[in-house]
């Protein structure tokens, strides 16, 4: 039976499609509905129906190293002509966005005058508390060293994991012109990301963060501790997101091998103190916590509306299409205060929800599942409640789940479905 595979891949298609070409025009209500019944119909399917549907043929062009390599070079040629025309159309300008400006005045100013990173300062005229864990900002010293676009060291950085994800899919077997268009995929969602949201990446450095998260979950695909390890470091020391999930995926690691979970732990950990601990935050031990509280205010400014919106008009991007926090800012009652307060609970409820049934999920249901599919699905089901309730749904922080909604595609309806990790 093929309906399975196939449910997943419309599925994903209806959600990218809802990221990009339709964003916001199923209104603030019915939005964020469909992204949990699609993020949660990409996460249990597999779990569901955990049989390997994909096998190599025995026919037809396998890829080898040339072709993937053909494919890369492709989508970065194509991505990359794309990006200059962002670039051209979204000059930097802190009215717009403040990301990248206080990118090289806060951190790499900081950082390259061997200054104190995270010691409180301003963002133009206002005070700010430095919030951005080093693996958000360290890659960004290589293009201010030699004197090029932030945008482009983030892309840079993505098309290196969609590199990666295409070594992966060529390792499992795909074979035939199809086989090749399939690990295309990558770079179709990228245009699309490109055509639909250009501010995305005109004027954030979110593709960075995305190629952390892809190089995670490609990483599950192998049990080697510094891959594992690798993946961790990244994503942990770019953004919060990952906190919640984290007992799980000890757990299932635990579970399939303590002697490699013990390797990797320690892997992870000397990386957290050699990029973090030992050069940052031991001189500003109360830097971490200070930067965690700068988000709620942050995010409460935001719930205020912009500075060029009238008075009373909804807050401009609660109503972008994403997430709850429109239902909590139209139907909750109570003073902006109070509705801003049961956002924030319902933040913490839903990142706490999405991991205990991400791992009910994984153990009643995933018992003839690989791990890597385990882990990816789990992963999926946590972000679909982590995002769906965050206090800001800005549009470029949704990049990271649908392309992790893409990893899932690819090992469930695409890929040989080997329960041997691949070598490297």
């Amino acid at each position: 039976m093929m309906l399975p595979p196939i449910l997943v891949l419309l599925f994903f298609i209806a959600e990218s499609l809802l990221f990009t070409v339709f964003r916001g025009r199923l209104g603030f209500f019915y939005s964020p509905i469909a992204f949990l019944v699609l993020g949660l119909s990409l996460g249990l399917i597999p779990l569901l129906f955990p049989a390997q549907w994909h096998r190599p043929g025995k026919k037809g062009i396998f890829m080898t190293r040339t072709h993937a390599l053909i494919i890369w070079v492709i989508g970065v040629i194509l991505s990359g002509g794309m990006m200059m025309y962002i670039v051209e159309s979204y000059p930097l300008n802190p009215k717009y966005s403040d990301i990248i400006p206080t990118l090289d005045s806060i951190y790499l100013d900081r950082f390259l005058a061997a200054e104190p990173v995270y010691t409180e300062g301003k963002c133009g005229d206002l005070p700010c508390t430095p919030n951005y864990l080093p693996m958000q900002w360290l890659p960004f010293v290589i293009s201010a060293v030699i004197g090029f676009d932030h945008r482009w060291t983030a892309l840079f950085f993505l098309w290196i994991a969609i590199g990666l994800l295409v070594h992966l899919l060529r390792k499992s077997g795909l074979s035939g012109w199809n086989g090749l268009l399939r690990a295309f995929l990558p770079f179709i969602l990228l245009f699309a990301w490109m055509k639909w949201n250009p501010d995305t990446f005109g004027h954030t450095i979110e593709t960075l963060i995305t190629a952390w998260y892809l190089m995670l979950g490609i990483g599950f695909s192998y049990t080697q501790p510094w891959i594992r390890g690798g993946g961790l470091i990244l994503t942990l020391l770019s953004r919060y997101t990952l906190a919640f999930w984290m007992p799980l995926y000890i757990l299932l690691y635990k579970k399939l091998s303590e002697d490699k979970f013990r390797k990797t732990a320690f892997f992870t950990l000397a990386g957290v103190l050699l990029l973090y601990v030992f050069p940052f935050l031991i001189s500003e031990p109360l830097s971490f916590w200070k930067g965690f509280e700068s988000y709620p205010i942050a995010a409460m400014g935001e719930w205020k509306g912009q500075a060029w919106q009238a008075a009373g008009d909804p807050p401009f991007q609660l109503f972008q299409g994403f997430g709850f926090a429109s239902w909590v800012y139209t139907y909750a009652q109570g003073s902006l205060e109070d509705k801003f307060m049961l956002a924030r609970i319902l933040n913490l409820a839903g990142a706490l929800f999405g991991t205990l049934l991400a791992g009910i999920a994984v153990y009643k249901l995933g018992k003839n599942v690989p791990e890597d599919l385990k882990l990816l699905v789990s992963f999926k089901i946590y972000l679909t409640f982590f995002f769906a309730f965050l206090l800001v749904p800005y549009t470029y922080l949704h990049l990271v789940p649908s392309f992790f909604s893409l990893l899932i595609v690819l090992r469930y309806y695409y890929t040989a479905g080997e329960r041997q990790s691949p070598k490297v």
